[in-house]
């Protein structure tokens, strides 16, 4: 598709969006803030007096329709959710918070509910890209002007933070009248907002809980430490950070007037680290190259999955292996409509071709079932590939079955637990298995990934501000 950058939610529309960061972030110098904005979309009472029947939102028994409301009209949600933030957008932070420039996105969670990224270059921010650490007035400064919008300060005592808004009983503030809250005490309100939607009292697998080694650790690092004043410390990974001054170890760092009137969960986090690379993160990469290690200690990293800079070099190593394998090679097609040439749709996210074989090492390219471990990423291996008695290659096979490591899901096969069916699934007009060969990844695409070991060959030289082994070195736990 010749124009698909400008069909919004297209793979290639945000790979101009990505672009368009990574230019704004060369030509204005690292961003001020990274901001989150949840929707209370069960909670807020403007988006269901839209929806009939008009029931009101101060009976607990109308949670039900709520989420019935949402899950039968996500235009009618999606399209309140865009002006909410449009008109947020132009009075919090454009006049409030007098942003020279912002960059954000949409994205939708599994169960259909929307929040937002961004990025906002404020007035008068301290210079990220040459923070010196060393100098006191220089890290004084950069403290003071976050201080000034952002924290985790919790105003009620121990005692009243003790009894949090947790329970169903009690009102909740989201579903507050707006328009009155400004005329009673606002600050009674945003304490009662910060105590019922800021905290972070409760890890699972499902949300933030994730595997380091042999035990999980929450990827927000909550609790987190309360001190009484703010800091910037340099972390493990040899990265700067701010920490704001804490009395609540559970209370997400935030912007008060933006959760004042978003009105729902907010976190705003100052970016401290420099849109350029740190020479350590290089030095450290360029400590483990191949040519600098002993010969059987390279041999441990033949099996591992290798980075590549460039979509061709990946392609070429997946190939390679798949020949080694010595097995039989299956070559699927993915089906479209007969009116449809396949060429049409090559935008989607599903390959128009797949070559299958025994123990082929494969990723998930699609969330099928997060819970118990079936999503985007997850790697796994080939261990059977099923055809109807009437259908044969490059016809798509009935389902694959595939070892997935970390799947916790019910056993499909009582001998091998691990091993699941995974089906085609139709995405837009193609019908094709959500696999990709996974031997080797580019390193875009590996983020979010977090591997035991890799074998990373960036390209002859960084062209972007995106900087690759940084990117790397954020993805390799050891």
């Amino acid at each position: 598709m010749c124009f698909a950058a400008s069909l919004q939610g297209t793979r290639a529309y945000w790979k101009r969006s990505r672009k368009d960061l990574t230019i704004m972030i060369h030509q204005l110098g690292a961003p001020t803030l990274f901001f989150t904005l949840s929707a209370a979309d069960t909670k807020w009472p403007e988006l269901h007096k839209l929806f009939p029947p008009n029931l009101s939102p101060e009976f607990q028994s109308t949670k039900k329709q709520f989420i019935e409301n949402i899950i039968h009209n996500p235009h009618v949600t999606s399209l309140f959710l865009h002006f909410r933030f449009t008109i947020f957008h132009e009075e919090i932070i454009d006049k409030l918070l007098r942003a020279k420039y912002h960059w954000y996105r949409y994205e939708w969670k599994h169960r259909g509910s929307a929040h937002m990224h961004g990025f906002l270059w404020l007035p008068n921010a301290p210079d990220m890209d040459n923070l010196d650490l060393s100098n006191h007035d220089n890290v004084q400064s950069t403290k003071s002007f976050f201080d000034r919008y952002v924290t985790a300060w919790n105003p009620r005592n121990q005692v009243a933070q003790a009894n949090r808004l947790h329970t169903a009983s009690l009102f909740d503030p989201r579903m507050a009248n707006t328009n009155q809250i400004l005329y009673t005490n606002p600050l009674s309100d945003y304490e009662e907002l910060i105590n019922v939607v800021q905290q972070h009292t409760k890890c699972s697998t499902h949300t933030c809980l994730k595997k380091k080694g042999s035990t999980l650790h929450c990827r927000y690092r909550a609790p987190w430490p309360e001190q009484d004043f703010s800091t910037l410390i340099v972390d493990t990974d040899h990265n700067p950070s701010y920490e704001p001054a804490r009395n609540d170890s559970h209370l997400n760092i935030h912007s008060p007037i933006m959760l004042a009137i978003w009105r729902a969960n907010v976190d705003c986090q100052p970016n401290i680290r420099n849109a350029n690379p740190l020479q350590t993160d290089w030095e450290a990469l360029m400590s483990r190259s191949s040519s600098k290690l002993p010969v059987d200690h390279n041999k441990h990293f033949d099996n591992s999955i290798h980075l590549f800079a460039k979509n061709a070099s990946v392609k070429h190593h997946n190939t390679k292996m798949l020949k080694q394998l010595h097995l039989p090679i299956a070559r699927c097609l993915a089906q479209v409509p007969k009116q449809m040439n396949i060429a049409y749709d090559n935008d989607e996210q599903l390959p128009s071709e797949l070559l299958l074989s025994l123990n082929e090492q494969v990723m998930l390219i699609s969330n099928l079932w997060i819970q118990v471990g079936l999503v985007n990423g997850s790697l796994g291996q080939i261990k059977s590939i099923v055809y109807d008695t009437d259908s044969k290659p490059p016809d798509l096979p009935k389902y694959v079955v595939v070892e997935f490591k970390n799947y916790s899901g019910p056993h499909w096969d009582n001998v091998n637990p691990k091993f699941v069916p995974i089906p085609p699934i139709t995405q837009g007009s193609r019908t094709q298995l959500p696999l990709a060969m996974a031997w080797a990844l580019t390193i875009p695409k590996s983020q979010g990934l977090t591997l035991d070991k890799a074998t990373v060959n960036i390209g002859k030289a960084e062209k972007t501000r995106a900087n690759l082994h940084c990117t790397v070195m954020s993805e390799i736990s050891s």
